[in-house]
């Protein structure tokens, strides 16, 4: 897993299993752009959101809640993401 850039567009977001030892991918079309450890809390939101941190002139990926799931991505891992 190295460092990617979300690039603005439509992503397809899948994770392994709900827990702390999730990894989560990021995907457009077939081609996978990013694989990401993240933990993964199934639970009901109300609205589709993404939480995110400014850092300099970049934007950190920080977490973001589904429907059905909440994803929670650690800083480490988010970094120059």
């Amino acid at each position: 897993m190295g460092t990617s850039t979300l690039r603005p567009g439509e992503y397809t977001v899948a994770w392994t299993a709900a827990g702390t030892d999730s990894k989560v991918t990021f995907s457009q079309g077939k081609k996978e752009i990013a694989v990401v450890p993240a933990t993964v809390a199934e639970k009901k939101n109300a609205d589709t959101q993404i939480f995110t941190a400014t850092t300099g002139t970049e934007k950190i990926l920080q977490g973001i809640n589904l429907k059905n799931a909440t994803l929670t991505f650690s800083p480490a891992a988010t970094a120059g993401k």
